[in-house]
């Protein structure tokens, strides 16, 4: 038997996306296609790292205690509603890890940041693509969500605003959403990295709705609002009971103690 024959066949028909950012070391060329704030990274970053830099002799703390608290205190959440990771990135993989079955219907917009889909073919899910119409320049349409809504349908994914076509569902958009989701036994995948950049952060966000729908979960990240993609550290919230099981799932020690130190600094 082949290497290629012992690798399961979602592993064995994957193409790795493709993403802006990659001028790595080029510093003369100025790169809009990763959506970072462009008022650049925090004027004591460098600081922070040298704080955090003193105390690498030990593991990092695998439950974030201190990082998840600083969360806390800033979105009025409770602890136990909340999970790191290494970026966002390590939570898109996680959530399918948890929540997605070979076979399973995911409905996702196209087009919108393709992290999601690969994720989820990686568990052997069937995407089900919801075109946003150029016509009605690349809307997203909560309506339209919902009708996809097929059964087996495991969850449907929201980019709020999308990346990259950057159109924002309001609040009561979203929750239509997760309301008629929660009805048919369906998650919803929502990420909010790129809200903090918008004006609207505070009127459009659902993070305050979690607790109360156990089939929510929502990402955020420190990379987009704190322009410090290089730095992993992404964040999610959930119910209580969500967030348990998706702590068990992780990875170990999934962020490093200057991650840690870090992210903690720039929330408190």
């Amino acid at each position: 038997m082949s290497i290629e024959d012992r690798v399961r066949p979602e592993v064995r028909a994957m193409v790795r996306p493709r993403h802006g950012g990659d001028v790595w070391g080029r510093l003369e060329v100025k790169d809009f296609s990763s959506n970072v704030n462009p008022l650049g990274p925090p004027e004591r970053l460098g600081d922070y790292i040298a704080e955090a830099a003193r105390d690498m002799e030990n593991y990092p703390d695998d439950s974030c205690a201190e990082l998840k608290e600083a969360i806390s205190a800033r979105y009025d959440v409770p602890s136990s509603s909340i999970i790191v990771g290494a970026g966002s990135a390590e939570l898109i993989r996680l959530f399918p890890e948890v929540f997605v079955r070979p076979g399973d219907r995911v409905v996702m917009p196209r087009p919108t940041f393709s992290e999601y889909g690969f994720a989820c073919r990686l568990m052997g899910a069937d995407i089900v693509d919801l075109p946003l119409p150029e016509s009605d320049r690349f809307r997203l349409d909560a309506g339209s969500m919902i009708e996809e809504m097929a059964p087996g349908t495991r969850s449907v994914y929201v980019c709020n605003p999308n990346n990259p076509t950057a159109r924002m569902l309001a609040r009561k958009e979203v929750m239509e959403v997760v309301s008629e989701a929660a009805r048919r036994d369906i998650m919803v995948f929502l990420d909010e990295t790129l809200l903090e950049l918008s004006e609207r952060d505070r009127d459009v966000s659902c993070v305050q709705e979690v607790e109360g729908h156990d089939n929510l979960f929502i990402i955020r990240s420190f990379t987009k609002s704190f322009a410090m993609p290089g730095i992993r550290a992404g964040y999610g919230f959930g119910n209580p009971g969500l967030i348990r099981f998706m702590d068990a799932a992780r990875l170990s020690w999934n962020l490093g103690t200057l991650e840690q130190r870090v992210a903690t600094r720039l929330m408190s």
